[in-house]
């Protein structure tokens, strides 16, 4: 029985130069903003002044703020679908002939009761 092979092949995918600078960019990005936490963090205590560190702290600001979602534009698609739901259960209800007509109706209320969910959770998100 062959022995395993436990050195690369030739046709094995190696790092590129470029694959190496990637790496090592991503983890001096994660080093100076471990740096940056410990130095005290977004309340502007920290000592470092440098562009660099301006720069990342300006990174690192943006991307906690665009997490959050923090204009009512967010907020209008799940009302809007909502009022849609609801006042298709009515029609379907009242305007329709089909005899499966309640279960219809049932279904679009529980669709605008899940989509009101949505649209009060946004709005709760909004408010803080």
């Amino acid at each position: 029985m062959p022995k395993a092979r436990t050195h690369q092949t030739t046709m094995a995918r190696r790092n590129t130069g470029r694959q190496a600078q990637k790496r090592t960019s991503k983890a001096n990005r994660n080093a100076q903003v471990y740096a940056y936490q410990k130095e005290g963090g977004r309340n502007g205590e920290g000592a470092t002044t440098t562009p660099e560190a301006t720069q990342n702290r300006t990174r690192i600001n943006a991307s906690a703020h665009s997490a959050r979602n923090s204009n009512p534009q967010g907020l209008m698609m799940p009302v809007l679908v909502a009022l849609v739901c609801f006042g298709m259960a009515v029609a379907l209800a009242f305007f329709s002939t089909d005899p499966n007509r309640y279960l219809f109706s049932g279904l679009a209320i529980l669709m605008g009761c899940m989509w009101s969910y949505m649209a009060w959770a946004r709005l709760r998100r909004l408010r803080r």
